[in-house]
């Protein structure tokens, strides 16, 4: 399903495979609408790290606490868990987005939630592109349980559900927009069985690096 917004930016909606159950919401930017300039950096295919944040070791009750980090390097997320990267399962990777614009993709092996990070593309105007992307999210009718945060000049969170014919819950996910510098990252956690605080707490240290 695509959203077309008109001026800056195109938003689409896309699906996750049905292995992966998992909605992924992001947007493709108009750039010659956008800047007219400023090409797209080509994106690094390798895969993100996963290793132990630095006071893991020190602290026991921190021992499964990982620094996901994305192959580009722009984007790191502190979490808990025992993560494994999924860049190479070409059945995870979120349908309809060029591979090379997936920068980390990994699941905990233990609760099954995905943790995925994409390089969504350039903006000059954040305001204008998470007012738009507030919009597209409220006008798509399969979604329920919205709720959009208050964006900030550099971040915007959401949280969504998705349920069957039935009314039974197939899907909850959060996200957190992050502006580095031009660059837009979607960062996403999603899981049919976790609450939306469990998802929240999962995305609760995202960082953007140098």
């Amino acid at each position: 399903m695509v959203i077309i917004v008109p001026l800056y930016v195109n938003l689409e909606l896309m699906m996750f495979n049905m292995k992966l159950r998992a909605l992924l919401l992001t947007s493709v930017l108009a750039l010659t609408a956008c800047s007219g300039q400023n090409n797209q950096q080509n994106q690094t295919n390798d895969n993100p790290a996963a290793t132990p944040a630095p006071d893991a070791a020190s602290n026991p009750m921190q021992a499964h606490t990982v620094t996901l980090k994305s192959s580009d390097g722009k984007i790191s997320i502190n979490t808990s868990g025992d993560f494994a990267d999924k860049m190479q399962d070409a059945e995870l990777l979120p349908e309809g987005v060029e591979k090379n614009k997936v920068v980390l993709l990994q699941q905990d092996k233990v609760t099954g939630t995905t943790l995925y990070v994409v390089h969504v593309g350039i903006t000059k105007k954040p305001a204008d592109y998470f007012t738009k992307l507030k919009s597209a999210i409220e006008a798509d009718k399969s979604l329920s349980n919205v709720n959009i945060s208050a964006a900030s000049a550099n971040r915007m969170s959401y949280q969504f559900s998705q349920t069957d014919a039935d009314g039974n819950p197939t899907l909850n996910e959060q996200c957190v927009v992050v502006m580095h510098g031009e660059q837009i990252y979607n960062v996403c956690a999603n899981n049919p069985e976790s609450n939306q605080k469990e998802l929240t707490a999962a995305l609760t240290y995202i960082n953007t690096e140098n």
